[in-house]
């Protein structure tokens, strides 16, 4: 069979719109389109800095220069390698790097909230209005941008499965009884907290506290923000696996099995993969994959490529992820404001 070939065209989402899109998975582009200072050079940034509450050691911030880079799952997965190194060879740094890892872990965390957008500047009523057109909002992003857009629109549109007792989750109580939109944290999130030692995974709340504000207290020694912040796609799952709510989160993601669009999500194999593998467990589905326009031509040839050859079973559509009404340039506080002056 004569292979297809690929080209650099992107379909506009206007192409697109009327179909039918059962679900949506929300990634970082996403919320860097918002507010730029998610970005890993900026996160980095701020993390070497004394402006967070837990900035990163002298030894961590070596290790990110001698690497040449500022992203964070690169420095982790790098690690994740040299701690297996020195069990094989029965070192004796392994509780060092442990402790090196863990407190790159807590700065990306305590960086992530610091440099985190006001809600005031959000455009909640747009991105709810737009996240509620699905049955299914999947993100894998930790900040408070999908749960402040809930809260402040259509809150009884969105069910989020922490509606048991303090807000926790039951994976005993997980029907839903109404229509509605669901919307499932992949990777935790900001607001969400585990029990260091213990099954209950509940979500913070605002309350006389903006949740911001409530973050240095949020880490303690019995509890902490739940955020997958491993190195690479295996110590994503294993950490997902560990969690209830995390593991019902990929598990409904893996049975999902209808059409999916992905917004800002470079799908990456190092640090993704067990995003693509749930995807690909599907039978064959409409899959509509967003890409930045700004991208080089070879790079988006490229990336079409390497999804086309990992999710082969599915109709892959490319659409110029600044159509989708939840990638909007508008959407961007900055390019707003500026706009004004």
């Amino acid at each position: 069979m004569k292979q297809k070939v690929v080209d650099d065209r992107l379909l506009h989402w206007d192409e697109l719109k009327n179909d039918d899109w059962s679900a949506i998975l929300l990634g970082n582009g996403f919320s860097i389109n918002i507010w730029p200072d998610f970005n890993y050079h900026s996160l980095f940034e701020l993390a070497e800095s004394e402006d967070i509450d837990f900035p990163l050691k002298a030894t961590a911030v070596e290790l990110f220069q001698k690497k040449d880079t500022t992203n964070f799952e690169q420095i982790l997965n790098l690690l994740l390698g040299a701690i297996l190194a020195d069990e094989v060879i029965e070192g004796n740094q392994r509780l060092k790097l442990r402790r090196l890892y863990k407190g790159i872990q807590k700065s990306l965390i305590s960086a992530v909230q610091k440099s985190h957008v006001s809600s005031d500047r959000v455009n909640t009523e747009h991105i709810s209005t737009e996240m509620s057109k699905y049955d299914t909002v999947f993100t894998t992003n930790y900040d408070l941008i999908p749960y402040w857009s809930i809260m402040d629109h259509n809150t009884s549109k969105f069910r989020d499965y922490f509606w048991g007792q303090g807000s926790s989750f039951d994976e005993n109580n997980t029907n839903l009884w109404s229509k509605c939109t669901r919307i499932l944290y992949l990777h935790g999130a900001l607001h969400i907290l585990e029990e260091l030692e213990g099954e209950t995974v509940w979500k913070n709340t605002a309350n006389e506290l903006n949740l911001l504000d409530q973050f240095p207290e949020t880490f303690s020694s019995l509890q902490r923000p739940l955020f997958i912040t491993e190195g690479d796609a295996k110590q994503k799952l294993a950490r997902i696996y560990s969690s209830g709510y995390l593991k019902f989160a990929y598990d409904e993601l893996r049975g999902h099995d209808e059409s999916l669009v992905i917004l800002g999500h470079s799908l990456d194999l190092d640090y993704d993969k067990h995003l693509i593998d749930a995807i690909a467990e599907w039978d064959k589905q409409r899959v509509a994959i967003s890409v930045w326009p700004g991208m080089p031509s070879p790079d988006i040839i490229e990336f079409k490529s390497r999804i086309n050859k990992h999710l082969s079973k599915h109709k892959l559509l490319y659409f110029d992820s600044t159509s989708h009404p939840l990638g909007i340039e508008s959407l961007n506080y900055r390019n707003k404001h500026h706009s004004m002056i």
